[in-house]
């Protein structure tokens, strides 16, 4: 699974490359060079690829191949220490290790593998350590919270009642103390270095109450994700009675699915990528609680690897974010409830493909206007990762690292070029909104999207060129006002 969706690397993973090749450059954490601007949603994610860029120019690339080495040794190696040889190891990985969401981000280039492997030894630790690992749970506590901030719902619960239980030992202060130190001294670099504790990413994609339509939505995801996991399958025919570690893992979960009924549904978080990281510690909480698939019938494992290869060809060709929601939308596009459900992964290759076909038209008629002398090329993109990443001296907006709260310009006419992405059934329209900018294209590409669909549909990709005079008002950072 981990090579079929090796080519299909998420574009907002190049978001962070950019960050680092900003901090590479000696311009400092930054998308733009100057602008102080925090759209990064883990800053853990930021270090691993600055101690990768210098090794590799595709470092992008390596810290995929890294990671599906480290959640592949991650999952085995705790499966066998918990259980050795046995089948609820066998059946623990069936449900961790063959599941395609997890081999689908593993390989995605975001921080999802990451907070997969800290989060499952947080669980395998508290379930199956000894007082030796107390400190290792706090430790990790804290590194979870840097990689991904809402992780903090599913480790509190978890750390705080190991440190309260072990507060005699000094080696659990002394990693309390250090992890508390090292998330504050990250934040208050955040509130001093880009004047906001948030990423941009929160006002953009949830900086608001969620609504009884948004909840029902979440609600629906969520049960989506756990009958398409097969994790019900874990849930014991008998519930022992449970430790004390079991509880407190058990409230992180808790916590962490009812923070996913409005959080799980937003951009980007598609494939179940916002729960995929806490799947190998809710597996591992259930069957230490006594659930165990041999207890359904002889043919539920290898009913669950037929499933799990099913369902990986159908992200694949179908739907990269497939849900219960599917089995009444069809392949009707107007009942499509969450983003690119009709749509297989698989061409994600080719839409990423033309990043770099864009970049060069950039760059070469940049040179042929003769401007590239007074400063950098403005470019609004509708995708932030990819092309960016290939225009590192180039200014971009784009919908997170432009957002401001107190300046809110259409971005549009501030740029000289614009990335235009459509539905070429909708030519006509399009064409008259480029008229009516008084753009000229200067590349365009063309490709074919398919999937659960009555039929496929025909994208182009195109640069739109028109100087622009206008002052860039936004501001160096996401407080402040507008330029004057």
């Amino acid at each position: 699974m981990a090579v079929a969706f090796f080519s299909l690397p998420a574009d907002d993973a190049y978001i962070v490359a950019r960050y680092a090749m900003q901090v590479a450059a000696g311009h400092g954490i930054v998308y733009n060079e100057g602008e102080f601007i925090n759209a990064l949603t883990s800053p853990m994610h930021l270090g691993v690829l600055l101690v990768l860029q210098p090794l590799a120019g595709a470092f992008v690339t390596l810290y995929r191949a890294i990671c599906a080495f480290a959640v592949a040794a991650v999952l085995l190696t705790f499966a066998h220490r918990a259980w050795g040889r046995s089948r609820t190891a066998a059946h623990f990985l069936g449900l961790t290790l063959a599941c395609p969401f997890v081999a689908f981000w593993t390989v995605g280039g975001m921080e999802t593998p990451l907070l997969l492997c800290v989060c499952t030894a947080v669980a395998f630790l508290a379930l199956h350590g000894d007082a030796r690992h107390a400190q290792w749970i706090v430790a990790l506590a804290a590194a979870a919270v840097l990689i991904r901030y809402d992780a903090s719902l599913f480790v509190a619960p978890v750390a705080l009642y190991t440190a309260w239980r072990r507060r005699r030992d000094a080696r659990v202060r002394i990693a309390a103390l250090c992890g508390a130190l090292a998330v504050l001294a990250w934040s208050a670099f955040t509130l001093r270095y880009f004047g906001d504790l948030l990423p941009t990413s929160f006002y953009v994609k949830a900086g608001h109450a969620p609504g009884a339509r948004e909840l029902g939505r979440g609600t629906l995801y969520v049960a989506s994700f756990l009958c398409l996991t097969w994790i019900w399958l874990a849930v014991p025919t008998r519930m022992r009675p449970r430790a004390a570690a079991e509880r407190a893992l058990g409230l992180g979960l808790a916590l962490t699915f009812g923070y996913a009924l409005f959080a799980s549904t937003v951009h980007m978080m598609y494939g179940f990528r916002l729960l995929v990281p806490f799947l190998p510690a809710t597996a591992a909480m259930l069957l230490a609680s006594g659930g165990a698939l041999a207890d359904r019938s002889r043919a539920a494992f290898p009913a669950l690897l037929a499933w799990q290869a099913g369902l990986a060809a159908f992200i694949y060709f179908y739907s990269a974010n497939p849900s219960l929601a599917l089995l009444v939308e069809g392949t009707s596009d107007a009942s499509e409830q969450f983003e690119f459900s009709h749509l297989g992964a698989r061409h994600t290759r080719a839409f990423l493909a033309t990043a770099e076909g864009q970049a060069e038209a950039i760059r070469k008629h940049w040179a042929a206007t003769g401007a590239a002398s007074t400063r950098a090329p403005r470019v609004v993109v509708s995708t932030g990762g990819m092309l960016p990443y290939l225009l590192p001296e180039s200014y971009v907006f784009e919908q997170l690292v432009s957002y401001r709260h107190r300046c809110k310009p259409a971005l549009e006419p501030l740029a000289d070029y614009a990335q235009v992405i459509y539905d070429e059934t909708n030519a006509e329209a399009i064409e008259g909104e480029r008229i009516r900018q008084g753009r000229e294209v200067i590349a365009r590409f063309t490709l074919t999207a398919d999937g659960l669909r009555a039929k496929p549909l025909p994208l182009a990709v195109e640069i739109w060129y028109r100087p622009s005079r206008a002052p860039n008002p936004l501001p160096s950072k996401a407080g402040e006002p507008c330029k004057a």
